[in-house]
């Protein structure tokens, strides 16, 4: 059921869930390239695993509120992070599908607001700066992958494709 007053103990855990996230964003520029790399896999690991977490959360959510719409945002949570997951172990690696991903979700629910009406304004803002936070740590991964001077692209595709 979806507290309307705000839930610390959700927060805390979430945050807490965040944590990997962050420090292994952060980690890459801090590695030599080759454990960089293996860093950034991963990152990109985690963040479906974080996917798979939040498709579950609003699945259990939807069990109280039968909502459809938050049963559709549901499966779709879980239908892309489980393709890119899939995407990411047999073709590459490198996976640029996080950030687009982003943006599927947003067009696909952008003129779905049925089930965001639901939600609580504390829970809206916290989705808010979860969000945030996350694409910062994406955007810190994709920088490591273009970064001219150590070139982990160069790299990956030399030690994990040949």
């Amino acid at each position: 059921m979806i507290v309307k007053e705000e839930d610390r103990t959700l927060k805390g855990r979430v945050y807490l869930l965040l944590l990997p996230l962050i420090t292994l964003s952060a980690s890459v520029w801090f590695t030599q390239t080759k454990v960089g790399v293996v860093l950034a896999l991963i990152f990109t690991g985690y963040i479906y695993f974080l996917g798979f977490t939040f498709s579950s959360y609003l699945w259990s959510l939807n069990h109280n509120l039968k909502n459809k719409s938050l049963n559709l945002f549901s499966i779709q949570v879980f239908l892309i992070s489980l393709i890119g997951l899939l995407y990411s172990i047999f073709f590459l690696s490198i996976n640029f599908l996080i950030p687009i991903s982003f943006v599927l979700f947003y067009y696909l629910n952008r003129k779905n607001k049925t089930f965001v009406t639901l939600l609580p304004l504390w829970l809206k803002e916290f989705a808010y700066r979860l969000g945030v936070m996350v694409f910062i740590c994406l955007m810190n991964v994709l920088a490591f992958w273009f970064n001219p001077y150590s070139q982990p692209i160069k790299y990956f595709l030399n030690e994990f494709w040949t």
